[in-house]
């Protein structure tokens, strides 16, 4: 008679012990199915990133790295080396907004003002003058240096430059500009080319000299 309360307590200890195992069981299986759940998600989340940087970059001949190499520490400048884009089309970095809106081909620039002698082209030579125009959008005072930020490349990586002549034009760019925070400035610069080369082999390169970190502009003309 004493006994059997004892047995009964003893089966409702073993069932209690049994539902806690299962719901532990059961709770173990969902952490399961949820952490692999997660898994999945953030790697589609990941492809998808990844599939929208590469339209981006078809669409604007950017060259962005995969989503998984890039640092909260890199600037958009530290991942793309350099930007296109045709004439008449606005591009821009972090600090400097860049226009070519016309490029013309002439042989000769005119009389130099402070030698009087005309400025004709070599033998065989062009000047390709171009119609630029530059506006600081950043925050502090940036420089353009004519003579050392714009060339022309061509297919084989060969280098224009207008090192080699006065600055004749009707309305020079000039050859240091300071441009305030907002400020802009458009004028002329005129590089010597090779007449036969095809100007579909060339690009025109603003690289900016003194901030070597800012991704470099490459027009075609």
């Amino acid at each position: 008679m004493i006994q059997k309360p004892a047995i009964a307590d003893s089966n409702e200890r073993n069932k209690t012990f049994r539902w806690i195992l299962i719901i532990l069981g059961v709770l173990l299986i969902c952490g399961v199915l949820l952490g692999v759940g997660c898994y999945v998600l953030a790697q589609k989340a990941k492809e998808n990133l990844n599939d929208i940087l590469r339209e981006t970059e078809r669409e604007a001949n950017f060259s962005f790295k995969d989503s998984d190499q890039i640092t909260d520490n890199k600037s958009k400048s530290n991942i793309v080396d350099s930007l296109r884009c045709e004439i008449g089309k606005v591009i821009s970095n972090e600090r400097i907004e860049f226009v070519v809106y016309s490029v013309n081909y002439t042989d000769s620039l005119g009389r130099s003002s402070s030698s009087g002698e005309e400025v004709v082209a070599s033998e065989g030579h062009n000047f390709a003058i171009f119609d630029v125009s530059l506006k600081n959008i950043g925050r502090e005072v940036y420089y353009v240096y004519v003579d050392q930020d714009f060339y022309i490349k061509d297919t084989d990586g060969k280098k224009y430059t207008n090192r080699e002549f006065g600055d004749p034009l009707e309305n020079p760019l000039g050859s240091a500009v300071k441009l305030s925070s907002n400020e802009s400035v458009r004028g002329d610069i005129a590089i010597q080319i090779p007449q036969n080369i095809s100007t579909e082999e060339m690009v025109l390169v603003y690289d900016s000299f003194t901030d070597e970190s800012l991704a470099s502009f490459e027009v075609e003309f």
